[in-house]
């Protein structure tokens, strides 16, 4: 699916690491079950309106951080957050399941160290990856995040013209 060009490059990222991850047609066993297409974008939905296990990615709460750059361009790189979400709670998360949610985020992670295009954002020439929580109780007590039971952060860098400086204005 191709991505809306008239989109924020943060939006765009968003929107090409969620194609990305339902690429890799994530499957594990029963419990939990396969996560294949369920990868979503921006809201967190509540649990009963999605198949569980599922994937939401957002860029809600996180912000870009500009570093590196010259007079011609400059390196950004934009965060987006996913979380494995599951119907489980801390005190009945087998080891099977666990098993299963540690190697989504590790194949997941592992692609994204890997991936030197990203369709959709010509402006991207590299990713960073970070893990974050699993099973986390403080997170769990949110009612939106009470499912999440594994969690990761994909930057997307890339590289963007830089601003060109102010002309002086002649009197």
């Amino acid at each position: 699916m191709p991505i809306d060009q008239s989109l924020t490059l943060h939006e765009r990222c968003l929107e090409a690491v969620v194609a990305e991850i339902i690429g890799l047609n994530l499957q594990g066993t029963s419990p939990p079950g396969n996560i294949g297409n369920q990868v979503f974008a921006r809201n967190i939905p509540p649990a009963q309106e999605k198949q569980m296990p599922c994937i939401v990615c957002t860029i809600d709460g996180e912000q870009e951080e500009e570093r590196d750059g010259n007079f011609e361009e400059i390196e950004v790189a934009y965060p987006v957050r996913g979380y494995i979400l599951d119907r489980t709670t801390l005190d009945n998360a087998d080891s099977k399941a666990r098993k299963a949610y540690l190697s989504w985020r590790r194949l997941i992670l592992n692609h994204f160290r890997r991936l030197q295009v990203l369709p959709g954002v010509a402006e991207f020439y590299n990713a960073e990856v970070s893990p974050r929580i699993i099973l986390d109780s403080d997170l769990a007590s949110r009612p939106a995040f009470q499912w999440a039971v594994s969690a990761f952060v994909i930057w997307c860098i890339t590289m963007e013209p830089a601003p060109k400086p102010a002309q002086p204005t002649s009197n």
